[in-house]
């Protein structure tokens, strides 16, 4: 199949770099692309035979909880020429895949794998991640362009001008996303655990038969005090793993056994449709549970990996899987994302506040129109913002990105009429704001998203996060 690394330029050349506008790729790339992806599936498969599955699963998982760390210890970008499967977003996809092609391909070897070896596999996996996303993106965003798969595994390939410039936005966006910059200023001090928890308690109890906080104190206590090893594979029994997560807690053997159970996932749970390349239709997967069986059966003994980094990343995924709605909890859901929708919008105003706009809520609007969720007027601009604050129901998979492309749209189309309204309104507006309309020079709308989202490159209005907001007052003030 030749090196790893030369198909990997070829891709990043195909899907990343810019391409001629209106054009689609010619057809040798085409053909030349389906081959890397059946190619590289196929060599994954017959290595894996090769070997012994624990040493497989164990070098992967090593891999996959380093690569939670380096997202705990703040680390998102990652020097190059570190191993492939460190990268953040793409990491879990990888490990999904590798831990299916072990456990599908039947391996009956026990030949011990050397490490570069192993490193080959997790590049190669990345590789076919990489177009396998990338077709995953296609297919639901609902654009005519992408891999056409026959029921022969055949494919064809086309990539539009308008699908990439999507792709490239979207991806910068969440890739590039400043979680750590400022974030006392945006969003206050960090809670821990338990304060995050205590909403959830009651209502997480009826669904699950626990409180949130036992999950969390049991998993983020019970890891960070009684694992020596700081990251990678640990090989244990359930009920080792159960003992050591009792430890020092004053916790039933039940109540740690059904906190556990939220994090398993053994084989009749994965999914045997990665060999059809839809590798983000993965719910449960390994990232959000990192307990590996690799003999027996949900909360019964036999080989299992886990690993202390992958543990504590999926109880952050899982508070941020609440926080966002993901998981339900029927009316006390509804009821939480309407108060969290509320609350953004206090702090989009509060943020023009400090860099010294004069702001109002409009609500005394016609009911067509709704409520302006904030005017912003910079005096020594003479700029009036007209903001639209969102604080959606969103997973920042690929398969909801046509979900949320249509929701941006609609967005936009809510604040085009609360402008067109201001305009119409303008001596009105500077009346509450206590200004001259004379003072306002221009009028600007900007939709203010708490997370990055796919939008279409269309849209009527500028599309930003909180994070993006901030930077532009700062240059602002500057």
């Amino acid at each position: 199949m030749g090196s790893s690394i030369e198909h990997a330029n070829f891709v990043n050349s195909v899907i990343l770099q810019t391409c001629p506008p209106g054009k689609y790729l010619g057809r040798e790339a085409q053909v030349r692309l389906n081959r890397i992806a059946e190619s590289a599936h196929a060599t994954i498969l017959t290595r894996c035979r090769e070997h012994f599955e624990i040493d497989l699963l164990t070098h992967f998982y090593d891999m996959f909880d380093e690569a939670c760390y380096h997202v705990l210890s703040g680390k998102y970008w990652i020097m190059q020429n570190a191993n492939l499967i460190r990268n953040l977003e793409v990491a879990p996809s990888v490990f999904s895949y590798l831990i299916n092609a072990v456990l599908f391909s039947k391996s009956k070897s026990s030949k011990k794998p050397e490490k570069t070896e192993l490193d080959s596999i997790a590049e190669l996996a990345f590789l076919l991640i990489r177009i396998c996303n990338y077709s995953d993106f296609l297919f639901y965003t609902g654009f005519d362009d992408g891999f056409e798969i026959s029921e022969a595994g055949d494919l064809n390939l086309v990539q539009s001008d308008k699908t990439r410039h999507l792709q490239d936005r979207a991806m910068q966006k969440i890739g590039e996303r400043r979680l750590t910059m400022h974030s006392k200023e945006l969003w206050g001090e960090t809670k821990s655990f338990r304060e995050l928890s205590k909403p959830y308690d009651s209502v997480f109890r009826q669904k699950y038969g626990i409180e949130l906080s036992e999950v969390s104190e049991i998993i983020a206590h019970g890891i960070q005090h009684n694992v020596k090893k700081p990251k990678g594979a640990i090989i244990s029994s359930y009920g080792e793993l159960t003992k050591r997560l009792r430890k020092g807690l004053k916790l039933s053997r039940s109540t740690v056994e059904r906190a556990v159970s939220l994090f398993e996932l053994d084989r009749e749970m994965l999914h045997v449709d990665w060999r059809y390349y839809k590798l983000y239709d993965m719910r449960p997967g390994p990232s959000r549970q990192p307990i590996v069986h690799i003999s027996g059966k949900v909360g019964k003994d036999g080989a299992i990996i886990y690993g202390p980094n992958a543990l504590l990343r999926a109880v952050a995924l899982l508070f941020a899987d609440l926080d966002r709605g993901i998981v339900d909890l029927g009316e006390f859901s509804q009821h939480h994302l309407k108060q969290k929708g509320l609350g953004f919008e206090r702090k989009v105003r509060e943020l023009f506040d400090r860099y010294g706009f004069n702001t109002l809520h409009i609500t005394d609007t016609p009911s067509n129109v709704g409520e302006i969720d904030c005017v912003a007027y910079n005096n020594v601009r003479g700029i009036l913002f007209v903001i639209e604050a969102k604080s959606p129901k969103i997973d920042l998979s690929l398969k909801e990105a046509k979900w949320q492309i249509k929701n941006t749209q609609k967005w936009c189309l809510q604040l085009f009429k609360k402008s067109e309204w201001v305009r119409a309104n303008l001596e009105h507006v500077a009346e509450m704001l206590r200004i001259s309309p004379d003072n306002i020079k221009e009028v600007k709308d900007i939709v203010v998203e708490e997370v990055p989202t796919f939008c279409d490159i269309d849209c009527s209005s500028k599309i930003v996060t909180i994070e993006d907001l901030y930077y532009i007052l700062e240059a602002m003030r500057a």
